[in-house]
Parts: C-alpha cells; structure tokens; sequence
C-alpha cells in the first residue's frame, strides 16, 4: 500500500479521535470564545481546535517521514540528505 495513503489515514483518524476531547479540555478549562456584540455565534465556542488539526498534522508528517525510512526523497538530487540541503541553501545566499 502507498505510504503517503497509510500517513493520510492516520493523520486523518488522529485529528478525528482527538477533536472531541480537546474540546471537551476546552470547556473544562475556559478556553472558549464568549459570544459579544461582533460576533456571530451565540453560545461559547472551545478555541482549541487549530492545536487538535496541528498536532494531528504534526503526526501526519512525523509519521511519512518515518514510513519512509527516515529519508524523503525530493527533486533536487540530494536524496534526502541534510547536508546537501544545508550546502543549496549556502550557496544561494
């Protein structure tokens, strides 16, 4: 199976499983969006939900990278290593 296909679905099911219980750490703590004059919703709205989608796709990443051995492959020729990453950047300043 594709390796990107496998890191896809666990980001997605990690972002699923974890939404409902950071909003609910949300609401337990106060860390919601009180309803005023400006705005639009009527109820107080959790503010967490951009962390849960960002280490959802933090688990994304960490997890594709580790599915490919530790090395991703790109289109300059460098094969995944750092160090000739590192020296592109130096020369291009």
């Amino acid at each position: 199976m594709n390796t990107g296909l496998i890191a896809f679905a666990v980001g997605l099911i990690a972002s699923m499983g974890l939404t409902v219980p950071v909003r609910q750490l949300a609401l337990r703590f106060g860390m919601v969006d009180h309803p005023g004059p400006r705005k639009v919703h009527v109820q107080p709205m959790p503010l967490l939900g951009g962390e849960t989608i960002g280490q959802a796709s933090l688990d994304l990443a960490t997890r594709a990278v580790a599915l490919a051995g530790g090395r991703v492959d790109n289109d300059s020729g460098s094969n995944g290593d750092p160090r000739a990453l590192l020296a592109a950047l130096r020369t291009e300043q």
